[in-house]
């Protein structure tokens, strides 16, 4: 992923830099203040922080995130999102002491403004990952939604427009109605084509490879290769009914590469102390 190329990671950068000079000044206040105190801080700050953060980088074995996503979000809370909430903060209390009581204020003032300012920047920088990390989105949702829908258009104008159609809509049943279905049942038609086109990179870069799977079972059928599209065959019947048994019971962890299952609690331990990784999972 090119994070330079999102309009949202400058936007990041932006508020990184208000954030540091905010965070910067404060620091050199206590620096110069109490330099002892400040440095005995940043030592107990470091003694937690950084093993809770390999304990939770190492737990995440099946789908780690890149690690400039992981750098953002920590800048992000930790820079952006606490310099602009102790601004907004401290704001919000001195519009409270203007209309409520001041034992109101200071009894209730930081319980009621906090959770509302520091969600709301937790939530903002959600926001500006998922903007960072757009593409791939788009990519989940060109293989998984848009090209559905492509297919069942493609077959049928490759079926309803042709002569024998006449004949042909007699003997289509349950299989050709399925596979068609995106067609009525999804997006408007000016919908689709929008999506499409807005997303012509991923859009064009999963029919190409759609097109090469096809290709490939055409080849075989010519060659009458049967062991061959009997796998290929096989392979799609068992993976379509794992992901439909997977998605019934909600049961994501249990999948995975490789045929790898669920890790027990000592290959938790490995993973944190030594790395492991699931079988079938390259390092």
């Amino acid at each position: 992923m090119t994070l330079g190329r999102q309009p949202a990671y400058w936007l990041f950068l932006a508020l990184m830099a208000g954030g540091v000079l905010i965070v910067g000044v404060e620091q050199m206040a206590y620096v110069s203040t109490y330099p002892g105190a400040w440095l005995l801080s940043i030592l107990l700050l470091a003694i937690t922080a950084i093993p809770a953060g390999v304990i939770i980088y190492r737990f995440d074995i099946f789908e780690p995130e890149p690690a400039s996503l992981i750098a953002v979000a920590v800048m992000w809370g930790g820079v952006v999102a606490l310099s602009f909430s102790a601004i907004t903060n401290s704001s919000m209390l001195s519009f409270l002491q203007h209309v409520l009581p001041a034992e109101t204020v200071e009894s209730w003032g930081a319980a009621i403004v906090a959770p509302v300012n520091e969600e709301f920047y937790k939530g903002a920088g959600l926001v500006l990952l998922f903007l960072m990390a757009r593409s791939e989105i788009d990519g989940l949702m060109a293989s998984t939604h848009l090209l559905p829908q492509l297919l069942a258009a493609g077959l049928s104008g490759m079926t309803i427009d042709q002569p024998g159609w006449l004949e042909g809509r007699k003997l289509a049943g349950r299989s050709f109605a399925k596979v068609t279905d995106p067609t009525v049942s999804a997006e408007s038609a000016a919908a689709l084509a929008s999506a499409a086109v807005n997303n012509r990179t991923n859009v064009v870069r999963v029919v190409d490879t759609l097109v090469a799977r096809l290709l490939e079972m055409r080849a075989e059928i010519e060659a009458q290769d049967l062991k061959a599209l009997e796998k290929r065959f096989t392979v799609a019947r068992q993976g379509r009914m794992n992901w439909w048994k997977e998605r019934w019971n909600a049961n994501w962890a249990a999948k995975e590469q490789g045929g790898s299952e669920t890790p027990t609690a000592g290959e938790w331990m490995g993973r944190l102390v030594t790395g492991y990784h699931p079988k079938g999972k390259k390092k």
